[in-house]
């Protein structure tokens, strides 16, 4: 519409020209679109004579622009009339961003231009490139080989695009290496990076890493990610639990115990003990963690906290002991908790009931009136289906003896829109009613309060934009955790080209209301902080943003008004080495506490650089009430904050010994004067054992403690539990495999026969590559079932076999016999008009092959009804399972025959599928 009318008005004002006063061609000034996209205008052809006019449309376009159609095609204008003619242009995938003239003529019958017209067409920049790895598995067999990660990376915007690809590969220490590359890619192209890498000792004790790949605009935003499986597929190894596998060596495992003591020849010596772990039991699995600690003499009672065993089987499971859930209210105490799930964890159901005393032992119990408790009931429904909303439920019933108060609250969280658009669009809503009661006093059975919270939030991805808001209000009385409490939250961001610009809010309110007096002071507050700012690169490794605000708090009576401007460099070096921080902020405050309008100056430093980094602050002035109130408390109108430190880190002998220290000077106007340093030394003893001393001192000078210092030492020990296998782990043996070119198919190493050399056999999912004699040696391996497979190379194969380990050796020939493959489909034959209605679908279908030797396999079609199967050569018995069946569909002739010749493909058969027709019930009437 809007179109049309600007035509209408173009028309009104046409050139004094002859020709041009008798004929008008009129369009879109200008329309938009981006690559591969359609856009769409209107050209009107004006005749003012007396007479019938006819010719066509000529549209001359820019390389990369197509008109669909015949473009307008021939017209015949009436006398004194207009016509409309829509037009649709096609911008190719690989259109530039740009504004570009379009030119329309209209010619008579004989070519001649009765009138022309111009219009610019702009090709919105499109901002889009993919990454993926050629390869997502790669094999090392020895040390000196080459690894090499090839990754695409392919421009489908319409701008020019200077991209970086890092690369981060991994070390047995658990330290990771950088390389990097920049390409620069034009649209609508792609190239390949390469990075190559040398296989070293070090790698080739793990059995298995992962590479990750990354893609970054120039303005560091990332695009794209990716992962390379690298498998050690050596001859000859030991066997390497995998939940281990590419885990720092001497780093802290998931079952480990650790003690550490302090101060041992003090009064104030203490100890404390953690450990943690999960081992399998009578078909499920279980878990549990403690920390004990004590003070003091070592007769005296020790505190028991996250102090919990859980046992899960299947879909179910509970734990007993300290519970912890941050739900409504913050739960934390003794008790118990059962779990439902189901097999996709997508539907859970949780019950708990906790008392409030912290100590498993009891030390912290209150005898006069309890320590009250918590019960809660929690379901998850939808979690992770696309086509579902999510819902958590969640029902908390709390007495609360030291708070004075009894509650009921229901808080329900759900998607308004389905989890598949959560990558463009997610809006979650929030609503829970609650009620609450004193539980003491004289009118405890009347003074019922009910409460109320609700929230929203919306995040969101339109075109170039990225939206965030999240609200939420609770009233006084509210018994949760955000008792009075009211956020908003809203931010809108853009990039533009290098650059992202953003408009920011946020206001936090807190205002809870509690029965009877608080042993705390009152913390009603109001913060509020508004903004606008940018960022974009200066160069490649240097980044600025700049940020204009206005913050606003109000508490206690008092206020604090701020206009601030902040800005931050970041920095790295080509390599990723060294990265530096800087953050500069600046501007006036106004608080009713002090006299008039004060500056605000505050500095931040960070420098990086392997194992040394320092960091340092500067601030002058409040920038915060709660500051400005203090230093007017203690009468210093000056306030500032100084602060430096120091740290470094080195490891030696291998990563064996671990050396990391720090000191740093802290001086604010507050606290006063603070020295502090500290230094640790770790030595791992073996691969499970490290023992670890650490010394810290500190010096305290404040307007409190005009002089203290406190010094600290402790020693330490670190074990590693045995890791949570499967059961009969402790029992070990080893396996030796060889590998041979069964050439006369008799299962025999004989005359005639190879030995089957750089041939890849998996056991148990790891990758072999057997040696020159065909052979393969795995060692130390634990007893059970070990799943032996030699995947198709070269027409050679050896169909899977389960091998039980139960001995200190297991020797075992494995013979290749020579593979052919066969290829055939599945269709439907039939009238849908008398034929039941069935869902067609050619997928899913179980196709088996049975030799006349008893080899059996099996194989599935696809969506289009196709099946392949990779057979030793032979005569086979070709079936689909008639289980597998819809209802209402049968096979025609569901057995056949096939024979597989090695090393070609062969045609095997079509599996007709008939449906059953429909009985048709004929009734007869006859007449009285």
């Amino acid at each position: 519409m809007l179109s049309l009318l600007a035509i209408l008005a173009a028309t009104a004002q046409q050139p004094a020209d002859p020709r041009q006063a008798a004929f008008g061609l009129v369009a879109d000034s200008l329309v938009s679109g981006t690559s591969g996209e359609l856009v769409g205008l209107t050209a009107a052809f004006v005749n003012r004579t007396a007479d019938s006019v006819g010719g066509r449309l000529h549209i001359t376009l820019p390389p990369g622009i197509h008109v669909l159609g015949s473009g307008g095609g021939t017209v015949r204008v009436a006398p004194g009339g207009r016509q409309y003619v829509p037009v649709k242009l096609q911008l190719s995938a690989d259109a530039e961003a740009g504004q570009y003239p379009i030119g329309m003529q209209w010619l008579d019958t004989e070519g001649r231009v009765l009138a022309s017209v111009q219009t610019m067409l702009a090709i919105v920049p499109k901002q889009q490139v993919w990454l993926h790895a050629l390869s997502t598995t790669e094999l090392m067999r020895q040390v000196g080989d080459s690894l090499t990660i090839r990754v695409a990376v392919r421009n489908v915007g319409n701008t020019q695009e200077r991209v970086r690809v890092v690369v981060s590969l991994p070390s047995q220490q658990g330290t990771r290496r950088y390389s990097t590359a920049e390409v620069q890619v034009s649209p609508s192209t792609d190239t390949t990076v390469g990075f190559g890498y040398i296989i070293d000792r070090e790698l080739m004790q793990l059995e298995r890493f992962t590479v990750t790949v990354a893609g970054m605009y120039s303005n560091g935003d990332v695009f794209g990610n990716a992962s390379v499986n690298v498998q050690n597929a050596a001859a000859t190894r030991r066997y390497t639990d995998p939940t281990q596998t590419a885990a720092n060596l001497w780093a802290y495992q998931y079952n480990h115990a650790t003690f550490i003591a302090r101060n041992l020849l003090s009064e104030n010596r203490s100890w404390q003990l953690s450990a943690r772990g999960s081992y399998p039991l009578a078909g499920g699995q279980l878990g549990f963690n403690t920390l004990a600690y004590q003070w003091g003499d070592w007769g005296s009672q020790p505190f028991l906290n996250n102090t919990w065993l859980n046992y899960e089987r299947g879909n179910m499971g509970v734990t007993v002991g300290n519970i912890s859930e941050n739900l409504e209210t913050f739960v934390n105490g003794r008790g118990i908790k059962v779990y439902f799930s189901d097999s996709l964890k997508s539907e859970h159901i949780e019950v708990g009931i906790v008392d409030r005393t912290f100590d498993l032992l009891g030390s912290d119990y209150r005898a006069d009136f309890g320590n009250g408790f918590t019960t809660y009931f929690r379901t998850r429904l939808g979690e992770g289906v696309p086509g579902k909303k999510r819902y958590i439920g969640t029902a908390v019933y709390e007495r609360m003896p030291v708070g004075n108060s009894e509650s009921f609250m229901y808080m329900s969280t759900f998607d308004l829109l389905r989890q598949a658009l959560k990558d463009r669009i997610r809006l979650v809503a929030d609503f829970g009613p609650a009620l609450t009661r004193p539980l003491y006093g004289t009118d405890k059975h009347d003074d019922y309060r009910p409460a109320i919270a609700a929230g929203l939030q919306l995040h969101a991805h339109v075109a170039q934009y990225t939206v965030s808001s999240t609200n939420y209000y609770s009233t006084g009385y509210y018994p949760g955790v955000r008792r009075g409490a009211l956020q908003l939250n809203q931010r809108i961001n853009r990039s533009i080209g290098r650059a992202n610009v953003w408009a920011a809010y946020s206001l936090y309110g807190y205002a809870p209301k509690y029965f009877g007096e608080q042993m705390s002071y009152r913390n009603d507050f109001v913060v509020s902080q508004a903004e606008l700012g940018t960022s974009f690169q200066l160069t490649d490794f240097v980044n600025l943003s700049l940020a204009p605000l206005h913050q606003y708090e109000q508490g206690m009576d008092e206020t604090l008004h701020a206009y601030r401007l902040s800005s931050t460099i970041n920095w790295r070096s080509r390599n990723y080495r060294q990265f530096a921080y800087l953050q500069l902020e600046g501007g006036h405050m106004r608080s009713s506490v002090l006299d008039g309008g004060k500056l605000q100056l505050r500095a931040n430093l960070s420098y990086n650089y392997g194992w040394f980094s320092i960091n340092a602050n500067l601030q002058r002035g409040s920038f915060s009430l709660v500051e400005a109130v203090n230093n007017w408390y203690l009468d210093r109108s000056d306030a500032y904050r100084i602060g430096a430190s120091a740290s470094v880190q080195h490891d030696f002998m291998r990563k064996r010994l671990q050396v990391a220290g720090t000191l740093g000077f802290y001086d604010d106007s507050f606290s006063g004067q603070n020295w502090m340093g500290n230094a640790r030394v770790q030595y791992a003893a073996t691969k499970k054992t490290a023992f670890f001393v650490l010394g810290q001192l500190y010096q305290y000078s404040t307007p409190y403690y005009p002089g203290f210092m406190s010094a600290n030492i402790q020693l330490g020990v670190h074990q590693s539990l045995p890791s949570g296998g499967r059961a009969g782990a402790s029992e070990k043996g080893n396996i030796a495999l060889f590998l041979y070119r069964d050439a006369n198919n008799n299962g025999v190493f004989d005359e005639g026969d190879s030995p089957a050399d750089n041939t890849m056999v998996l056991i148990n999912n790891s990758v072999f590559i057997s040696g020159s004699d065909g052979k393969v040696a795995y060692s130390r391996v634990p007893y059970g079932a070990q799943e032996v497979s030699v995947p198709v190379q070269q027409g050679w194969y050896a169909p899977s076999a389960t091998l039980q380990l139960t001995s200190r050796r297991l020797q075992v020939s494995i013979g290749l016999q020579q593979a052919g493959t066969l290829t055939g489909s599945v269709r439907y034959e039939y009238d849908e008009r008398i034929s039941y209605d069935v869902d067609a679908a050619l997928g899913g279908f179980t196709v088996t092959a049975k030799s006349t030797t008893g080899h059996v396999s099996r194989t599935v079609t696809d969506s289009q009804g196709k099946y392949v199967l990779f057979l030793p050569a032979g005569s086979y018995e070709i079936s689909i399972l008639d289980n597998s069946m819809p209802r209402h569909v049968y096979g025609e002739a569901p057995l056949q025959h096939a024979v597989v010749r090695a090393t070609e493909i062969n045609e095997g058969p079509e599996f007709v599928l008939k449906v059953e027709e429909k009985q048709v019930e004929i009734k007869r009437f006859s007449s009285p």
